[in-house]
């Protein structure tokens, strides 16, 4: 597509104008679109027409005028100095800012919340085009935009918060890169310690609303867990009972282990347990280098980890850098 735009940037009074070639996810159609949003830290007026013929977009837009308040209100991130966690206060939206968003997106410092008023165009297009149209200053989308319409309708996601071995005293917090609210129940099978957790969850752990069970046994570490995950304010308000020791569910896997002052692990046969329905493989980053893993783990498990990046509550395993490839038969994890 070839695309025309006229850019009024607000804050710093200043006006430019662009013309070129336009990708689908900006140009999805022939057609006007008002790319108008209000975020921390820049505020664009901008008005674009897309069309698909050679050399179509001649024609230079008028400047957008400064626009008058529209009566919609929403959240808006607000980034203090030295501070990656956002305040929210509420804005006032102007002229075609007629939807309130959410979004994530990738900067120097991070993963990090963005919110304030945007346009219906944006909300459509900004999802597949990875940024906010022409306002690449903001960073790229990790997430979002996800956009409503009614007053502080994007209000940040507030879960829980506590961990240890009892949690009864949990506090609610806002979360920040986060989208989902979780609990969980732990089970450390090696140590016979039990354990609590409620918090905020990523969606490398928590994928969808529903239960989730993440028990696995490697080398040096067996643990239990049940885990919640939901998407509303303080939703993880449930404390789940304690797993309880599972008995042999029939299959076999290799779990490697290292003896002392080895990097090279050998294997032996284990006997998988409850929910542990799979054998898997993997390597993961140690203070000794990257190692094997292996052993028995749930089918929740082997769907997770591999976006989350660890085994699910097992950090002390390390940092996946490959796998868990994950197998349903006897010793097939070889």
């Amino acid at each position: 597509m070839c695309v025309t735009a006229t850019i009024t940037d607000v804050l710093a009074e200043d006006e430019s104008f662009f013309k070129g070639c336009a990708p689908p996810t900006l140009c999805p159609h022939n057609g006007t679109f008002n790319f108008s949003t209000d975020v921390f830290d820049s505020h664009k007026i901008i008005d674009a027409e897309c069309c698909d013929t050679n050399n179509c977009n001649s024609e230079t837009l008028p400047v957008p005028v400064q626009q008058e308040r529209n009566g919609l209100q929403c959240y808006f991130c607000l980034f203090f100095s030295g501070a990656n966690v956002c305040s929210f206060f509420t804005v006032h939206c102007i002229g075609a800012q007629d939807r309130c968003f959410f979004a994530h997106v990738s900067t120097v410092n991070g993963v990090l919340p963005v919110a304030g008023c945007t346009s219906t165009d944006v909300c459509e297009i900004a999802p597949d085009h990875g940024v906010l149209p022409f306002m690449e200053e903001v960073g790229n989308l990790t997430s979002g935009p996800t956009c409503c319409g009614t007053n502080r309708c994007n209000e940040p996601l507030q879960c829980l918060s506590c961990s240890g071995s009892s949690c009864s005293s949990p506090v609610s917090v806002t979360c920040s890169s986060e989208t989902m609210c979780i609990t969980a129940s732990i089970k450390d099978v090696s140590s016979g310690d039990e354990s609590f957790f409620r918090g905020c969850a990523p969606p490398t752990l928590c994928p969808n609303n529903g239960t989730f069970n993440f028990s696995t046994d490697v080398f040096d570490s067996h643990k239990i867990i049940d885990a919640e995950c939901c998407d509303t304010n303080n939703c993880n308000s449930e404390t789940l009972p304690v797993p309880v020791q599972q008995e042999t569910n029939g299959l076999e896997c290799y779990v490697c282990i290292f003896f002392s002052g080895s990097n090279v692990c050998t294997a032996f046969t284990v006997q998988c347990k409850g929910a542990q329905d799979r054998c898997f493989i993997g390597s993961a980053s140690t203070d000794n280098g990257v190692l094997l893993v292996a052993g028995c783990t749930s089918t929740d498990v082997c769907d997770i980890a591999p976006d989350h990046g660890v085994l699910p509550f097992m950090e002390e395993v390390g940092n996946l850098t490959s796998g868990p490839t994950c197998c349903g038969t006897n010793r097939c994890n070889v």
